[in-house]
């Protein structure tokens, strides 16, 4: 099971995104928002991994966004946002561990000035 070829995703504006898939690879997708170029790109990176054996395997999930913009002296520099989700496949965390997990990582990300605050290297 995947997700859509092309996923839309709306910014802070709220613009739309169109993110289109340009390259797959043996552990995700990767897809080129459709409004940015080759040579300045946004792209939705998509992965998955497994690491350990029997009861201490945990299965990795990342979600990433990457903006490469070049400044008028032709330098390239990179802002990069990723979502990690790591959870073993025995014990600890059930559907509701998850959901709860989730729900409060979705409050302090959304949490008036955490954002701020926290590329301010407060913790």
């Amino acid at each position: 099971m995947s997700f859509a070829s092309s996923l839309t995703l709306a910014d802070a504006t709220p613009t739309n995104h169109v993110f289109s898939t340009v390259r797959v690879t043996p552990d995700g997708i990767d897809r080129l928002d459709a409004a940015s170029t080759l040579a300045n790109p946004t792209i939705l990176a998509i992965k998955h991994s497994v690491t350990g054996k029997g009861p201490t395997a945990v299965d990795r999930h990342l979600v990433s966004f990457a903006k490469t913009e070049t400044d008028g002296n032709g330098l390239q520099t990179t802002a990069v946002m990723n979502l990690t989700v790591q959870l073993p496949r025995s014990g600890a965390s059930d559907g509701t561990d998850v959901s709860h997990l989730w729900a409060m990582l979705n409050a302090f990300v959304a949490g008036s000035g955490n954002l701020a605050a926290l590329l301010r290297g407060e913790s």
